[in-house]
């Protein structure tokens, strides 16, 4: 009787496993050529239904920011309330969430109701019950847990040995087809990013020259109509010539559009404390805020003084809060400002993106407003691409928010759903922060120092040379950097002034070989666009389109420095 019965037992157990392994070999057939999680999860469910007491399951995707995450697959009917709700939740302050993520071992939990880790504000909004945790890895990478959950309409469940083994061989699968749907997905995002690259930078060199021969245009007509407003006095022609400026002006703001898209500008970093900065933004920002529109800012405590051009980024966070405030349109919402440190370590890189390892400042600009789909994310920073009428914008602005960041050695990465609304984070790398050294004291002055102006357009140059002669300066003019070396060569030069982009030898070569032949020579720079030659410039310098006053401005703290700066 013993042997029959250890026999009868014995069967039953393979019975039982026959039927758990065909169903695993039905899911697995079934997950070949699944092209999403979310197509991935209805075929889970489909199993989950067909082989245990469950109706649900999900899995729990935890974002690389360690706060936000999201859920795939099925949990409640209106899974628009679901989403809305877990924009509430922090993950990083939530232990059970952290439990979940860090487990290496299945786990169930019977009554959340009941379990001390459940934060039960939530469990009261979801009416969780049961919970089977089952966590998945792909190699190493955590990918995140297999949930199979009851709520209040099921009542608690605790799953059988059976219903277990089969949901822990049931993670395993899941967790394959995710490694695999993640790597299909990274190949060919690299692919499209390899490919936006190639063209940004195409557009970016396209824009850069374009930007550099409009601003040398631009340098000649406000420089003279400085000059003839001043000649002119009160004739009725003055009104003519403001027009003119004002003009010229407006074209100026869009030239310097174009070369932070190029990342053609030069970048004036220096150490900014950045609650200050988020301090002065708010103040800026809230008199453009509506009633309906509020506007929220928090800056973390880790954060100190970080080096950066504080000037070109608040115009692009300034740039992302008028975008979220025409999102929202004419509802009530909320546009949150946040800065914060973040170290991104080495197992997150893939993660991040483009990110290296390193810290960062984080400046994230969120909203309630109408989101975006994918289609609309993937050509958000294209130059000239908008969703807006054409009376409300050009398209430059995201394009500039991605060449400022890009150009301090950061990226910005953008979450966005339909009705979801829309979070940007910029993420800036925090350098060492930079000592600035205390001004020398003046020079005595000749009263007749003579200056070289080195730049290959002729208008320019006799547009310069015009407005220093008339302010009783010597000036000698050049059209490259080779004449420019004669004439330091043959002639007394007290400051060179020289163009960037010059042919043959690039304008700080040629500041180098000029300063080897007169250590004492003083150098300033001026520049349309500065594409690869950001990083040389350790003098100040004049950005084209200039004024006379910008011009001779320069020109007399330049011959005031009691040191000669190095180019």
């Amino acid at each position: 009787m013993l042997r029959h019965s250890g026999l009868a037992v014995h069967g039953w157990f393979d019975s039982i496993w026959s039927v758990s392994s065909a169903a695993l070999l039905q899911l697995s057939r079934s997950l070949h050529g699944v092209k999403s999680i979310e197509d991935l999860m209805e075929r889970v469910r489909g199993s989950v239904v067909a082989n245990t007491r469950y109706t649900r399951a999900y899995v729990h995707l935890l974002h690389p920011d360690g706060k936000t995450f999201e859920i795939v697959g099925y949990v409640a009917p209106n899974m628009d309330m679901v989403k809305q709700r877990l924009k509430t939740i922090d993950a990083s302050g939530d232990k059970l969430i952290q439990m979940a993520e860090r487990a290496k071992e299945p786990f169930v939990i019977e009554d959340m109701r009941l379990h001390p880790l459940a934060d039960q504000k939530q469990v009261a909004f979801f009416g969780n019950r049961t919970a089977i945790c089952i966590p998945m890895y792909d190699a190493a990478a955590n990918i995140g847990p297999l949930v199979i959950p009851t709520y209040a309409d099921e009542g608690v469940k605790p799953p059988t040995a059976d219903e277990l083994e089969f949901l822990i061989q049931m993670g395993s699968l899941v967790a394959v087809v995710i490694g695999r749907l993640r790597a299909e997905t990274a190949q060919r995002e690299a692919e499209g990013r390899a490919a936006q690259v190639e063209r940004m930078q195409s557009l970016g060199r396209m824009a850069g020259e374009v930007a550099h021969d409009f601003n040398n245009l631009l340098v000649s007509i406000l420089t003279n109509v400085d000059l003839a407003v001043d000649e002119l006095s009160t004739h009725p022609a003055r009104e003519l010539l403001d027009d003119v400026r004002e003009a010229a002006v407006r074209a100026s703001k869009l030239t310097r559009q174009l070369l932070a898209f190029s990342r053609g500008q030069v970048l004036n970093k220096r150490s900014v404390a950045i609650d200050v900065m988020v301090a002065s933004l708010k103040r800026l920002l809230d008199p453009m805020m509506p009633k309906h529109v509020r506007l929220a800012v928090q800056v973390h405590s880790r954060l100190g003084e970080v080096q950066i051009d504080a000037d070109q980024l608040e115009r692009a966070v300034m740039n992302l809060v008028v975008n979220a405030r025409d999102a929202i349109g004419d509802k009530q919402g909320t546009i949150t400002i946040e800065a914060e440190r973040v170290d991104v370590v080495d197992e997150s890189i893939a993660a991040q993106g483009e990110l290296a390892a390193g810290s960062y400042l984080v400046l994230s600009i969120s909203d309630d407003g109408t989101g975006m789909d994918e289609q609309t994310r993937a050509r958000i920073f294209e130059p000239f691409f908008t969703t807006k009428p054409l009376e409300r914008g050009t398209g430059l602005g995201l394009s500039v928010v991605d060449g400022v960041v890009r150009q301090h050695g950061g990226s910005v990465h953008v979450y966005s759903e339909p009705g979801q609304g829309t979070t940007f984070k910029l993420y800036i790398p925090i350098g060492e922060v930079v000592e600035q050294e205390p001004p020398p004291p003046p020079r005595a002055r000749t009263g007749a120092e003579m200056i070289l102006v080195v730049d290959d357009d002729v208008h320019v140059r006799k547009t310069i040379e015009r407005v220093l002669r008339r302010a009783g300066f010597a000036v000698l003019v050049a059209s490259s950097g080779e004449g420019g070396l004669e004439a330091v060569r043959q002639e007394k030069i007290d400051l060179l002034l020289s163009d960037l982009v010059l042919p043959g030898i690039d304008g700080v070569e040629f500041g180098r070989q000029a300063r080897a032949l007169r250590p004492e020579l003083r150098v300033r720079f001026m520049t349309g666009c500065a594409h690869g030659r950001i990083g040389a410039l350790a003098t100040p310098h004049l950005s084209k389109p200039f004024t006379a006053a910008d011009l001779l401005r320069l020109i007399e703290h330049a011959l005031d420095d009691g040191a000669a700066n190095q180019p």
